[in-house]
C-alpha cells in the first residue's frame, strides 16, 4: 500500500520525509541563492543576465564556463520570448503543455548547440526563468526518473541531441507530477508563504535523495533524521 506522504516516482520507487527534505534544502542549500535569485529577474522574459549564471555555478555548482553564455547574456532572445510564462508543468491542459514544450525545446537547441553547453546547464539557467515550466536536467534526475541518455545516431547536432534529452525529463517529471498532483499541492501549502513550483519541489527532493550516499552534508542529515534514500 502507498504512503500517503512519500513520493512516487520511476520504477515504483518512493521518496519519503518530503517535508523535512524540503525545509532542510531550503534553508541550508541551494533556495535561497539560486531559486530566489531568479524570481527577481523573472520579469525580464526574453533575456538572461550573468547574475543568473553565477546564481547557478555558485549554488547549483553546474560549473558552466562563462565565455560559454557570453554570446547570449543581456540580449533579447526571440526563441526564449516565445516560451510561455504562465504554463505550469503539472498544472497545464495537454494542449498547453504540448505547445510550450515545443518553444522551449528551440531555446534548448540554440543554447546547447554552443560549445559547453548542455542540457544540463542549459536547464538549470531556463528554470529560472521560467520556474513553473522548467525541470531540471541533471544526472541525479535522469536516474531516478529512468531517462536513459538517449543514441547520438540520428543527430543532427548537438543541439538536436540535448534538447531531446532535457525534453524527456520534461516529459517523465510531468508524468511523476500528475501522479503526485495532490500531495505536490499539500507540500506547496505547507511551505507558504515560501514559493516553490511542483516541479522544481520534484527536483529538490530527487536530488536530495539521491545525494544522501555521497553528499557529506546530506549524509550527516540523513542519520540525525533516519531519512532514507533512493539511490
Amino acid at each position: 500500500m502507498r504512503d500517503e506522504n512519500c513520493l512516487r516516482i520511476a520504477g515504483g520507487k518512493q521518496i519519503t520525509d518530503c517535508l523535512g527534505k524540503l525545509q532542510h534544502f531550503i534553508k541550508h542549500d541551494a533556495y535561497y541563492a539560486y531559486d530566489v535569485v531568479g524570481y527577481q529577474f523573472e520579469h525580464e522574459t526574453d533575456r538572461l543576465r550573468l547574475e543568473l549564471r553565477d546564481a547557478m555555478n555558485k549554488a547549483m555548482l553546474a560549473r558552466s564556463k562563462r565565455e560559454a553564455w557570453q554570446p547570449f547574456l543581456d540580449i533579447p532572445l526571440d526563441e526564449l520570448a516565445a516560451v510561455p510564462t504562465q504554463v505550469d508543468l503539472i498544472d497545464s491542459s495537454n494542449e498547453e503543455y504540448i505547445a510550450a514544450r515545443e518553444a522551449l525545446r528551440s531555446v534548448y537547441e540554440r543554447l546547447t548547440n554552443a560549445t559547453w553547453i548542455t542540457d544540463m546547464a542549459a536547464s538549470k539557467m531556463l528554470y529560472l526563468k521560467r520556474p513553473k515550466l522548467v525541470a531540471i536536467s541533471d544526472s541525479y534526475t535522469r536516474a531516478a526518473l529512468g531517462v536513459k541518455d538517449p543514441s547520438w545516431r540520428g543527430y543532427s547536432s548537438r543541439g538536436t541531441y540535448y534538447a531531446a534529452r532535457g525534453m524527456a525529463v520534461l516529459d517523465a517529471a510531468r508524468a511523476v507530477g500528475q501522479t503526485n498532483k495532490g500531495f505536490l499541492t499539500e507540500l506547496q501549502r505547507q511551505l507558504d508563504p515560501l514559493r516553490v513550483e511542483k516541479v522544481r519541489i520534484i527536483d529538490i527532493l530527487v536530488w536530495a535523495d539521491m545525494a544522501i550516499p555521497t553528499h557529506p552534508k546530506w549524509s550527516k542529515q540523513a542519520c540525525e533524521n533516519g531519512w532514507t534514500s533512493i539511490a
